[in-house]
C-alpha cells in the first residue's frame, strides 16, 4: 500500500519533482513510503531551519525519531534566480541497507524554501553535460569578456556564458564566469561563480561559497 500522505507532505516539501505526483505508483518501494507523517514533517522543518546556513557542498543530517531512515542533504551549489536565492541538492535516503537519492531546485521565496523550476531544472542530462563541456572550454582560452552563445538540442534552454575575471585563490588559478541562461517561458538564471584548478591540473573546479 502506498502511505499517500507521507507522499503529499513530502511533495509539498518539495523534494521532488510535482511531475512525479502523477505516478505514484512509482514510488510503492520507495522509502518515503516508509514515513509516517511525523516524519515528514521533521524532515520539512529540519530543511527549512537549517538551509539558509548551509553553505556549498556542506551536508545537513537528519534522522526520523525511530532511528529507521536516515537522510543526508548536500548542498551541490547555490546561485540566484533573478532575486531569488537558490540551491542545487542532492538528498539521500537510507533505510534498511537501501538509498535513494534526489536531486532537486530548492529556491527562498516568501521566506520558506521550495522547488521551483529554473532553467536547470528543465536541461536534460546530455544537455547539462553539454553546457559543462561548453564552460570548461570558455574557462580553458577565451579571454576576459568574450561572451559565448549556448543553446541545448534537446531543451528548451538557451544563454550566454563569459568570463570576467581572472584570479589568484590560494595558488590556484581562478576565473569568474558570468552564465545567464533563459528558457522559452521566461525562466531565468544569472550568476557569478568561480572556477578553479592547481597548477598543472587540466580540470576546473566550482569553488565553494562560504558559510553565511
Amino acid at each position: 500500500m502506498i502511505n499517500r500522505t507521507a507522499i503529499a507532505i513530502f511533495l509539498s516539501l518539495s523534494l521532488i519533482q510535482p511531475a512525479f505526483a502523477l505516478k505514484l505508483g512509482f514510488l510503492k518501494n520507495s522509502i518515503i513510503n516508509e514515513l509516517s507523517e511525523a516524519d515528514m514533517t521533521s524532515l520539512k522543518t529540519t530543511v527549512n531551519n537549517s538551509l539558509d546556513d548551509l553553505g556549498d557542498r556542506k551536508v545537513l543530517k537528519w534522522t526520523n525519531e525511530s532511528k529507521t531512515v536516515e537522510g543526508h542533504l548536500k548542498v551541490l551549489f547555490s546561485y540566484n534566480m533573478g532575486k531569488v536565492t537558490c540551491k542545487r541538492a542532492r538528498l539521500y535516503l537510507k533505510s534498511q541497507g537501501k538509498k535513494e537519492p534526489w536531486q532537486m531546485n530548492l529556491c527562498k521565496t516568501e521566506q520558506r524554501w521550495q522547488i521551483m523550476e529554473t532553467p536547470l531544472t528543465l536541461l536534460s542530462d546530455s544537455d547539462f553535460k553539454e553546457l559543462q563541456l561548453t564552460l570548461a572550454s570558455l574557462l580553458d582560452s577565451a579571454p576576459l569578456g568574450e561572451a559565448v552563445f549556448w543553446r541545448a538540442e534537446e531543451s528548451s534552454v538557451g544563454g550566454t556564458l563569459a568570463v570576467i575575471k581572472d584570479k589568484k585563490i590560494d595558488e590556484q588559478q581562478c576565473r569568474t564566469a558570468l552564465i545567464s541562461l533563459k528558457a522559452d517561458d521566461n525562466k531565468m538564471l544569472n550568476g557569478q561563480y568561480d572556477f578553479c584548478r592547481k597548477a598543472g591540473a587540466d580540470k576546473w573546479s566550482r569553488r565553494a561559497t562560504q558559510e553565511n
